[in-house]
């Protein structure tokens, strides 16, 4: 019973600000439809364009799992549930989020299409998985483009949930200073400190098999999405592995 009332509580929690990011981008949506609308009844040859759209969502919900853990946390251990189904009603949260939030962009861009196709306006809409396999979108059929890209898309954004959930127990857990060590030390070491060492002790070496390991783990070069797919789940693992480590040890803060 503590589960549902976990999960329900921390699914309820997202809701309103997930209404809200898509009232947001169903008023983009329709800017772009009358801007495009008016260009062609001016014979101007403008088309619109919004590629990779749902690569706001996975930012959105990178935010999102920024704000969402210290109020519920307060909650649940004031009303004695415990942290275990606390986080387990919180993967439940993310999965479910991941899955609604990826059937909700895919009808947009099924809808937008739609609407693309019956009439004379020029609205060039992609997906992200569409844009960063274009090679393989040309080579499978549309239902099979449909089917890989909602995968994607929910690994995507479980992951960068999970990423900012992370990230925001690790905060909570942290005393001030270690807080300004890691915000200033983290950026530091990535574009400075990198860089240097990069750049002065291996010649380009670090920065060269970072991006090969990248590539490989996304599929870029070989258009494997099943690459990304499975390192994007395997991201969701780790950082939801390590948030448990913080929270069933962490301090209840005032």
């Amino acid at each position: 019973m503590n589960l549902k009332v976990a999960y329900k509580f921390q699914f309820a929690e997202h809701k309103k600000a997930i209404i809200q990011f898509y009232l947001i981008i169903v008023c983009i949506f329709l800017a772009l439809h009358i801007f495009v609308g008016i260009s062609v009844t001016n014979d101007n040859n403008v088309p619109g364009q919004f590629n990779g759209f749902d690569s706001s969502s996975a930012i959105f919900l990178f935010v999102l799992g920024l704000c969402t853990f210290k109020e519920s946390f307060h909650m649940m251990i004031q009303n004695g549930i415990s942290r275990k189904t606390m986080f387990i009603g919180k993967v439940l949260t993310m999965i479910s989020v991941g899955i609604v939030m990826a059937l909700i962009d895919k009808a947009i861009v099924l809808l937008d299409k739609l609407a693309s196709g019956v009439s004379s306006e020029m609205l060039i809409l992609q997906s992200l998985f569409e844009q960063i396999y274009q090679t393989r979108v040309e080579y499978i059929t549309t239902f099979q483009m449909h089917i890989e890209s909602l995968i994607f898309n929910i690994c995507l954004f479980m992951s960068f949930i999970a990423m900012g959930y992370f990230i925001t127990i690790l905060y909570y857990r942290l005393p001030k200073y270690g807080k300004i060590a890691i915000s200033i030390g983290v950026p530091a070491g990535l574009f400075i400190i990198l860089p240097v060492i990069d750049s002065i002790v291996t010649n380009g070496e670090i920065i060269h098999m970072i991006v090969n390991t990248l590539d490989f783990a996304f599929g870029f070069s070989n258009q494997t999405p099943s690459h990304a797919i499975i390192t994007f789940f395997s991201m969701f693992i780790v950082f939801m592995g390590l948030s448990w480590l913080l929270i069933k040890r962490i301090e209840v803060k005032e």
